[in-house]
């Protein structure tokens, strides 16, 4: 998961956690070009390249 916030990614995460999912997530602004690729890099380290985006 990716947010702009980090507050709200900690607490998105821990939903899904406690519901059995194993998820990652990262504070990005994908508005930004740099931030966006920063996220691809730490997505093919964590999924093998794979982004399910919801």
């Amino acid at each position: 998961m990716a947010y702009f916030h980090e507050a709200e990614l900690k607490e998105c995460l821990a939903e899904w956690e406690a519901s059995g999912f194993r998820v990652t997530g990262s504070v990005a602004n994908v508005s930004s070009r740099r931030e966006r690729e920063k996220l691809m890099e730490e997505v093919a380290w964590a999924f093998d390249g794979k982004l399910n985006i919801l």
